[in-house]
């Protein structure tokens, strides 16, 4: 700072002096120019060469002053745009050496992922979990996601281990099930649900799609999980628990196939585009209450068995319920049919509730059947519903069908006619109301 100060001062004095030095040779200039008198030079003819000495030095000092800033404009712009072509430089060169060092990453974590030891296998799965978190390149977080779900796409790890026989009580060579490799899949399990919570966006692995498909998942906890791509869990098969509570499906969702061992969970979840639940088989129950469906919901070919929750869910797309088979009671009161319902040839084994149901486009359950008679108190329908062939309890095969609409007779004071609710046809969404006391079924 000390010597940049000095520079500083002596071009100041140094130009101060070439000031002076100018002016005089100017006025020594212009002297000489001037015709002299027997007498020399008068105060006027002083006056006059100094004046004009100072504009001239003036105008040859600005103009001076002008070249050198122009000059070091110039110079300031050529250093600034060599600044920014050095940073391009680096930039880009960080980016080669970051793409480099995440490659060679990659490919040691996915080859850990292959290797036999289970230990090995862990520190690889967490390799690609830390990579997926420190890129901000979605394509590359896409390809460590797409390893962790390859894995879990495989068949389980088994061993060579003995059992029993039944009759001798002698061992009988057989293959287990790999401890290790469940520790492995379980991992992967929590990692990838962990990172797809709402609410921490600083790691999460936004904008990632979730391939599972045929994958076996063994208590799948996806609770207020955020899917921002597309999620398949076609004929995925969940083993004991599993959960997607409050799950956010923001892209095509699709669980077409899929086998639920345990009861399938999905309590508020939202979905954003198109689900599928075609010809998936719940084997302990569905609860799909107070759910979201902005477009097309499939539930074609799906088996419940253990009973079905619907309750306060809205269909805003349409609703395809055809063919399906409720072994237990199908509950879907105070629901929100924005679109058309279709519930062809669907079978109700139990008892079936659409009580407080709103019904804005065409609802037909043609050729349905229901083993108890439907409950249908306080629903209401935009246009007649239509159950042609359908049979129920007051309507066995055989009966007449008047104007394509199954001529249910009340059983109870809870139970009311398909018929009846053509008086109350009308164009408008009921808020969500809290079940009364007495509701029970």
């Amino acid at each position: 700072m000390r010597r940049t100060g000095g520079l500083l001062w002596l071009w100041v004095v140094l130009t101060i002096l070439g000031t002076a030095i100018l002016g005089v040779v100017i006025f020594t200039l212009f002297s000489r120019l001037i015709p002299v008198g027997k007498s020399g030079l008068t105060s006027s003819d002083i006056y006059d060469l100094t004046r004009s000495a100072v504009a001239g030095t003036g105008i040859l000092a600005g103009a001076g002053g002008a070249v050198l800033a122009y000059r070091g404009q110039r110079v300031r712009e050529r250093q600034h745009d060599l600044d920014l072509e050095r940073q391009a430089g680096e930039s880009l060169q960080r980016g080669f050496e970051r793409e480099r060092e995440f490659r060679a990453r990659y490919g040691d974590a996915a080859e850990h992922l292959g290797h036999d030891a289970a230990a090995v296998r862990l520190s690889g799965v967490f390799a690609l979990g830390s990579l997926a978190t420190d890129t901000d390149d979605i394509e590359l977080r896409q390809s460590c996601v797409d390893v962790l779900c390859a894995y879990l796409r495989m068949p389980p790890r088994t061993r060579p281990g003995t059992v029993g026989d039944a009759s001798s009580g002698a061992p009988v060579p057989t293959t287990i099930a790999d401890e290790g490799d469940r520790q492995v899949r379980d991992s992967i399990q929590r990692l990838i649900a962990g990172h797809l919570q709402r609410g921490n966006e600083r790691s999460r692995w936004t904008g990632v799609s979730v391939d599972l498909r045929g994958a076996q998942l063994v208590d799948a906890d996806f609770s207020g999980a955020v899917f921002d791509g597309l999620t398949h869990f076609d004929e995925a098969v969940f083993l004991e628990t599993q959960s997607f509570e409050g799950a956010e499906f923001r892209a095509e969702a699709s669980f077409a196939g899929a086998v639920f061992r345990g009861p399938g969970h999905f309590h508020s979840a939202s979905f954003a585009a198109d689900a599928s639940f075609r010809r998936a088989r719940f084997q302990n129950g569905l609860n799909l209450s107070h759910c979201g469906f902005a477009k097309r919901f499939v539930f074609n070919g799906a088996t419940v068995k253990g009973g079905a929750n619907f309750d306060s869910t809205r269909f805003f797309g349409f609703a395809g319920l055809s063919h399906v088979t409720f072994d237990g009671a199908a509950k879907f009161r105070r629901c929100v049919f924005g679109h058309d319902l279709y519930a062809l040839k669907t079978q109700f084994m139990q008892t079936t509730s659409f009580r407080r149901a709103d019904l804005h486009g065409m609802t037909d359950f043609s050729d349905a059947v229901f083993v108890e008679e439907p409950l249908f108190r306080g629903a209401r329908a935009a246009v007649p519903i239509r159950a042609r062939g359908a049979t129920s309890p007051s309507a066995p095969p055989g009966t007449d069908i008047l104007v394509g609409v199954l001529p249910f007779r009340p059983t109870t004071e809870e139970s009311y006619p398909f018929v009846v609710l053509q008086r109350f046809l009308f164009w408008s969404v009921l808020p969500v109301q809290p079940p009364s006391s007495h509701e029970s079924r």
